[in-house]
């Protein structure tokens, strides 16, 4: 880009400055013909070169502050901005960063002086189709959030089988993200549902009762026993701490009449018993 005479001139044109600032809405073309020469700009660069620019065309009165306490003219132009970025005339390359983008340079190509009262009523009727584009959008966001509605109420009439049945045939984490917080909710249940009401003390006469039998046999009172109920006896033992217990039942659990993984399980029960008793 070069001047002539005092005329910037464009590639594939002249560029002509606007030539009136009296309202908010004469901002745009100007603002749009100076990117059209900048290409690009950060915020404070932009204004400052509207000013010195095309300053002279701003009136008395845009100098003054706004009610939020903004010096007017500065506040048209970044509202002018926003104007011109809704209708693809203006981008932006990072924060606080303004550009012209093609469809602004096309644009100019055709408008010189930035297009007047045409940019107006293109600006109008880009608004109204992205304001109609919006209505559609919300209408399909609205039809989406009523599906998903409906389908959240189908999926909160599954049962725990059910459940058990599609966890089966869909992957991992397309069940959690599906139906993750109604199994959830329904393993709870089940939870609470297997769960015997039962008083400490009934807890207690039950425990001391097997305890019993455990002693019996340990004093050759108790008669045979299988080495799957010494088994049991062992894990009964070792959730209470009952180390020592434990540890000499297992010399009563043989290895040949247990799976291998139950024997081997015993084996480092005893282990373990052995080392917390020292």
């Amino acid at each position: 880009m070069e001047d002539c005479g005092g005329v910037p001139i464009e590639r594939g044109g002249l560029m002509m400055k606007p030539q009136i600032l009296r309202t908010a809405t004469d901002y745009r073309p100007a603002l749009l013909w100076l990117m059209g020469r900048l290409k690009r700009a950060a915020t404070s660069e932009a204004l400052a070169e509207f000013e010195r620019v095309i300053g002279d065309l701003i009136p008395a009165e845009h100098r003054e502050e706004n009610e939020s306490g903004k010096i007017k003219w500065e506040w048209y132009v970044r509202w002018s901005r926003q104007d011109l970025v809704g209708a693809g005339l203006m981008g932006s390359g990072g924060h606080g960063i303004w550009t012209i983008t093609p469809k602004g340079q096309q644009w100019l190509a055709e408008h010189p002086d930035g297009g007047g009262d045409e940019l107006k009523a293109y600006l109008s009727s880009a608004k109204k189709s992205k304001k109609a584009g919006t209505t559609t959008s919300r209408r399909t966001s609205g039809r989406k959030t009523r599906s998903r509605r409906r389908r959240t109420q189908a999926e909160a009439g599954l049962s725990f089988d059910d459940l058990k049945h599609i966890k089966r045939y869909i992957p991992p984490d397309e069940f959690q993200a599906r139906f993750g917080a109604r199994w959830e909710a329904l393993l709870a249940e089940e939870r609470a549902r297997v769960q015997t009401d039962i008083s400490d003390k009934e807890l207690a006469q039950r425990a001391r009762q097997i305890l019993r039998e455990v002693y019996a046999f340990l004093s050759g009172d108790g008669g045979a026993v299988s080495s799957e109920k010494t088994y049991d006896w062992m894990q009964f033992c070792y959730a209470l701490g009952l180390y020592r217990e434990t540890t000499a039942l297992f010399a009563f659990v043989f290895q040949d009449d247990l799976p291998q993984w139950a024997y081997e399980r015993a084996r480092k029960m005893a282990e373990a018993c052995r080392a917390r008793l020292g």
